[in-house]
């Protein structure tokens, strides 16, 4: 079972505490996340190229869509008959 996706609050909450110079050590501590989460989603902001503050006319569902892009479909496929021979 995959891991739920982190709430949007608690990212924010990320960004703001690392631009208050807070350690990955320290904000997974402040929120209740492991170092490694918090990694990630830093590493999400910095390639999707978003700071705090966010910035002026950015809303949340952007930053959501921008951290979490959505990702294509399988191809559905049809089941292979066994083998019977």
């Amino acid at each position: 079972m995959p891991t739920p996706r982190m709430t949007m609050k608690a990212i924010i909450e990320i960004l703001r505490l690392h631009a208050a110079g807070c350690s990955q050590r320290q904000i997974a501590r402040a929120c209740g996340l492991s170092k490694g989460a918090v990694g990630k989603y830093l590493q999400r902001a910095t390639e999707a190229r978003i700071g705090w503050p966010l910035s002026e006319g950015l809303t949340v569902v952007e930053v959501e869509q921008r951290l979490n892009p959505r990702r294509q479909p399988l191809p559905a496929s049809r089941p292979v008959p066994p083998d019977l021979a």
